[in-house]
């Protein structure tokens, strides 16, 4: 597949020749499960399921497994994803954020593996 290219805060980007980037095969599908887990459920009135929720991180005492379970099955969304094999996240109180390493199988790519910070 073929999409426009969006940065890692969401904006579309030109080339040096003044023209829209594009992403394309496996990178595509990468961007597509990073724009799943950063919407945060219920935020997109098109589609009140896309996304992961978000208000399980957003606790005092956050349940990891409770995450864990939230950030798989919103990358299990994204339909040519067969299956998560590995997810790491980890807080950063200070700044808070929260990374997530997710590594996914694709029958079209194979692994597919990224960090996204939300």
């Amino acid at each position: 597949m073929k999409t426009l290219y969006l940065n890692r805060d969401g904006d579309l980007e030109f080339d040096s020749n003044g023209e829209l980037k594009v992403v394309t095969e496996k990178d595509e599908l990468i961007q597509e499960v990073r724009m799943m887990i950063q919407t945060n459920i219920g935020e997109w009135f098109l589609d009140p399921e896309l996304g992961f929720d978000h208000s399980t991180v957003l606790v005092k005492q956050p349940d990891y497994e409770v995450i864990r379970g939230t950030i798989t099955e919103s990358i299990l969304k994204v339909e040519r994803v067969d299956r998560v094999d590995k997810i790491e996240f980890e807080f950063d109180r200070t700044n808070r954020t929260l990374s997530i390493h997710f590594v996914a199988i694709s029958d079209d790519y194979g692994e597919i593996e990224s960090t996204e910070v939300i």
